[in-house]
């Protein structure tokens, strides 16, 4: 049997993201695009997160935060796991490392 391969899907916005996720019928795997956080701050990104999740079915998803400290630290207050970090704080890499931070 073949195992089906998820298909990575970044949104920037919530009707582009319908849009797109409506034509799949793969297992999706849904990250925020880049500059999302800044552009559109960490909470705007977790409702299109919970509404597309509530629309489609969704396999994991990813929460990009890039190198935004302040965007990382929603995300863990937010539930998220699942967190793409790519700053250059120690600190927050070791809290990302830990099991136990939520």
């Amino acid at each position: 049997m073949l195992d089906i391969i998820p298909e990575r899907v970044e949104f920037f916005d919530l009707i582009n993201a319908r849009k797109e996720l409506a034509l799949l019928q793969s297992p999706i795997i849904l990250t925020n695009a880049p500059g999302t956080i800044r552009f559109l701050g960490a909470l705007a990104v977790h409702h299109i997160f919970q509404i597309l999740n509530k629309e489609f079915v969704i396999a994991d998803n990813i929460f990009r935060v890039d190198d935004d400290l302040a965007g990382l630290f929603h995300a863990i207050n937010l539930g998220y796991k699942n967190i793409s970090y790519t700053g250059n704080s120690l600190s927050a890499k070791k809290l990302l490392g830990s099991a136990d931070f939520c």
